[in-house]
């Protein structure tokens, strides 16, 4: 497919194909995946950044792409599908139930009668994920892969943040091709965690200085951790480090970032 590019072309197709892991990402009009053996990245491709300029197109180009993209002719043994749109919600554990999933996004996000409602489970929050999806994508998905497991792509990084359930107040911020996710924790307990679109440095520093304001964290003593598929010298980067001094790396930046995720 013209909009589809290589990153990291496959050199060399892998002896076995059970030990190999396919992870899509999906986002409002984005799309990255890669195919993981051997401790490492094999390959990955992704729709070229502002390839689309009519988000109404993004079904169709999905369909297409679902049928003409051969995922370098290897059967994994695992799918991993990840999903990056906002319309999601998060809350506590002991209020959710399956039969009211509906009920806790319909006031505060658009839902199409044909949207199904999922739910990831946060155990180490005590949190659920809700978040909604078309459900003919779902099916498309599920008939192309019938193995894959799905989550959000907000899940995902919940879960990844155990590790720093010890620390005090901090925020990390997961900068993707169009959306920006914040996560504001103080030891294993959340404060705040939601996604917004952007398009230019102006757009970070007004919601990274919003964050830090509704979790009530000091901008000047409070780390903020930096990830995602970016490069270091990016200016917003360099616009960020002087509002925010605990700025910090917290990962190696690379383009398959958000698979490592999921």
């Amino acid at each position: 497919m013209s909009l589809i590019q290589d990153i990291k072309p496959l050199t060399s197709t892998p002896q076995t194909a059970d030990s190999c892991k396919l992870s899509i990402l999906l986002g409002v009009d984005s799309l990255i995946y890669g195919l993981w053996a051997a401790g490492e990245w094999l390959a990955f491709r992704q729709m070229m950044p502002g390839a689309l300029q009519d988000r109404r197109q993004w079904p169709a180009v999905l369909t297409k792409w679902l049928e003409e993209e051969d995922f370098w002719g290897v059967q994994p043994s695992a799918v991993r599908i990840g999903f990056g749109n906002t319309r999601f919600t998060l809350l506590p554990k002991r209020l959710f139930s399956l039969q009211h999933k509906r009920s806790y996004l319909e006031k505060l996000v658009p839902l199409n009668p044909q949207d199904l409602l999922q739910a990831d489970m946060i155990e180490w929050l005590g949190s659920v994920l809700v978040y909604a999806i078309d459900h003919s994508l779902l099916e498309r998905l599920s008939a192309r892969f019938p193995i894959a497991a799905f989550t959000h792509f907000g899940s995902a990084l919940l879960r990844r943040q155990r590790r720093r359930r010890e620390e005090g107040p901090h925020i990390q911020l997961c900068v993707l091709e169009r959306m920006l996710y914040f996560t504001a924790i103080s030891y294993e307990h959340l404060h705040f965690f939601n996604a917004f679109p952007w398009q230019d440095i102006n757009d970070v520093l007004y919601y990274t200085a919003l964050v830090f304001e509704q979790a009530g964290f000091d901008r000047t003593t409070s780390p903020l951790y930096l990830c995602g598929m970016l490069e270091k010298d990016a200016k917003f980067v360099r616009s960020l480090q002087p509002w925010f001094p605990k700025l910090s790396w917290e990962e190696p930046d690379h383009k398959a970032f958000a698979l490592d995720v999921l």
